[in-house]
């Protein structure tokens, strides 16, 4: 029995960069693969295109962030400029910078809440 051709649109001519690993690991693909029935190839592009990937459950919302890092730094700006005119308060300024602090973090973790959330 001969091996089926494939149609050009099937033929797989492009090459993916080679996958570092151990010893003790290739041989564990390969006793995967044979076991499988599958040629090393095969399986490695079986296990690429149907494993499922976790997204991770922290994703930051980098625009938000880089917005509350402007708004930090005009902070810093605006502090500057009030103690060398002396027309805020180190408390007053203290609690700002806190708020602020506590928001980025906020954004960063994600709303505690969440994960109790069936």
């Amino acid at each position: 029995m001969s091996r089926q051709k494939l149609s050009k649109k099937q033929l797989r001519s492009k090459v993916l960069p080679p996958v570092r690993v151990n010893e003790k690991e290739r041989n564990t693909i390969k006793a995967k693969a044979a076991e499988a029935g599958l040629s090393v190839s095969e399986y490695q592009r079986r296990a690429l295109l149907d494993c499922v990937i976790a997204v991770r459950g922290n994703i930051v919302d980098v625009h938000a962030v880089r917005q509350l890092s402007a708004i930090g730094n005009n902070l810093n700006q605006l502090t500057r400029k009030a103690h060398i005119h002396d027309e805020m308060n180190a408390a007053q300024l203290k609690h700002i910078l806190d708020n602020l602090d506590t928001i980025i973090m906020g954004i960063i973790n994600g709303p505690k809440d969440q994960q109790s959330r069936p």
